[in-house]
């Protein structure tokens, strides 16, 4: 359903609602998914077709026979629709072969801030690619060192083409700018496919950058991105932070410089880049 977005890594599911009661759209859905005064998702498990399910939610352990789908409340009916409280669940799943997965669920008010899948890298509307020459139309993102882009399937490979006269071989891709309101918490989920190396030792990293602005939305506040989450491995990555600005562009790095050594070919792919402010 469109109010709920989900990502399943391993034996972990994460989940974030970002119903919006102010949506006609949203109420629509909800509407249609109504149990009494409860709307609810569908919640499918990756491989499973048969199961006994036990669900830990506020503390009560729940017992149910999955043969499709359970249900996970997100949105309640009084006066008018709006979020459910927020809860966190835990579940065991037993198959039908005895196979045994486990996942968590968390249910949170939020928005959407970014969605962005392996075909809005390359949209020039969305994300720039620092060119020097273009320093005199964005003296911020065209001063960074950049990256080249291919998608392929639903991933999205990113390479690091740094100015010929930098010294270490990293670049990337800046956004466009972001706006939340003030006091509000950031989650940003990076899904990484796949990351290149050059040996045992030197390794791709990626990193997301932040470069905050103004209120005016322009003025950069510091030209240095100031480095958020990064890592050398694949998987799916998740962190909440505060902005100490509301007004900010995120700055995409494939990273191959290493200690002592280079690598000039670093490349990662990404599945998906999400962000929400939390409520």
């Amino acid at each position: 359903m469109a109010a709920i977005d989900e990502h399943a890594y391993g034996n972990i599911r994460v989940f974030e609602n970002y119903f919006d009661a102010t949506n006609a759209s949203h109420i629509t859905e909800a509407q249609g998914h109504r149990s009494g005064n409860l709307a609810s998702f569908n919640l499918f498990l990756s491989s499973v077709s048969s199961a006994t399910i036990y669900r830990l939610i506020g503390g009560k352990l729940y017992q149910e026979s999955y043969s499709s789908m359970a249900k996970v409340k997100y949105a309640a009916l009084d006066t008018a629709w709006d979020y459910v409280e927020r809860y966190a669940e835990k579940t065991i799943v037993v198959t039908s072969t005895g196979s045994v997965y486990k996942y968590e669920l968390d249910v949170i008010p939020a928005s959407l801030v970014a969605n962005f899948y392996p075909s809005d890298f390359i949209n020039l509307n969305q994300w720039t690619i620092p060119d020097r020459s273009l320093t005199a139309e964005d003296s911020v993102a065209h001063s960074l060192s950049p990256a080249s882009l291919r998608v392929s399937g639903d991933i999205v490979y990113i390479k690091q083409n740094k100015y010929s006269e930098a010294k270490y071989c990293f670049g990337g891709i800046v956004s466009d700018t972001f706006t939340i309101l003030e006091e509000q918490d950031l989650t940003m989920m990076l899904d990484v496919a796949s990351l290149n190396q050059k040996s045992d030792y030197v390794k791709t990293m990626w990193e997301v950058k932040i470069i905050y602005y103004a209120e005016n939305g322009v003025s950069v506040i510091d030209k240095n991105p100031l480095k958020v989450l990064s890592g050398n491995e694949i998987g799916f990555y998740e962190i909440t932070f505060r902005p100490t600005y509301r007004h900010f562009r995120i700055y995409l790095v494939v990273n191959g410089s290493d200690i002592g050594e280079q690598f000039p070919d670093a490349e990662m792919g990404i599945r998906s880049f999400k962000m929400f402010a939390l409520r």
